[in-house]
């Protein structure tokens, strides 16, 4: 199962649904979440239903991505769980060697891809040097998740495909109402996961629009040392969890 989760996204949303529609996986499950959108994403998204018996749509008041995103785990009901922002897009082959991957690796609880950062406004190249890093893997095949591991790995919960039972067995859901919810959520499985399946190839198109999340705190904070508030918020929500499954480390 791949949640989409869309708000307004008029833009981008045609080629993110091609690229999942188009995946070589020849069992798939795609769920489109409208987040109350007020462009034309509700009718770009019922139409791709009509025509791809594969994509489900719901839509639902506006209440930010990590609602969207857990709406859509409600209705998943595929083995695996993906996750692709309506206005990034992915490599056909992504869902089909990211499922062989954990299909290889019984203990692997997930398994984790690169990224392409594309941005769609002019940047200095040293802005764009870094922000590719953020995604590049130095490591490859079946790892351990020791604390080294975890904390080299980028938090982009788009990079990974999740065993569904894990996420049930361990409910771990996105924390609403908060910016950052990547981080939290990466923390969260990261402190029950055991072990993952690393592919060294950027699957994932991560688009970088001015307006982003990650644009307006790169504008805010630039190299300063400081971090922003939605993760100082989200830090001890993440030190809590970790201290309830003994992973201090």
């Amino acid at each position: 199962s791949v949640i989409v989760p869309a708000y307004n996204v008029e833009k981008y949303l045609s080629r993110c649904i091609d690229s999942l529609v188009m995946q070589t996986l020849s069992s798939i499950e795609i769920i489109v979440i409208d987040d109350g959108s007020s462009d034309s994403t509700p009718e770009i998204a019922d139409e791709y239903a009509k025509n791809y018996p594969q994509v489900k749509v719901i839509h639902r008041k506006n209440g930010g991505r990590s609602a969207a995103r857990n709406s859509g785990l409600n209705e998943a009901s595929g083995k695996y769980i993906g996750f692709v922002d309506g206005d990034d897009y992915v490599d056909s082959e992504m869902f089909r060697q990211m499922a062989v991957l954990l299909e290889s690796d019984d203990e692997a609880d997930l398994s984790v891809c690169g990224a392409k950062v594309e941005f769609l406004y002019k940047v200095d190249e040293k802005t764009a040097m870094y922000a590719q890093k953020y995604f590049d893997l130095a490591i490859e095949g079946g790892v351990n998740l020791s604390p080294s591991v975890i904390y080299d790995q980028n938090s982009s919960v788009c990079t990974k495909l999740y065993r569904r039972d894990f996420l049930l067995n361990n409910n771990i859901r996105f924390p609403e109402g908060m910016d950052n919810e990547d981080e939290v959520f990466y923390f969260f499985t990261m402190g029950k996961a055991k072990r993952a399946q690393i592919i060294n190839k950027p699957f994932y198109h991560y688009l970088r629009n001015d307006k982003g999340i990650m644009a307006v705190q790169s504008q805010k904070y630039g190299d300063s040392n400081e971090l922003p508030d939605s993760l100082m918020k989200a830090f001890p929500l993440i030190l809590e969890y970790l201290k309830l499954d003994d992973r201090r480390d």
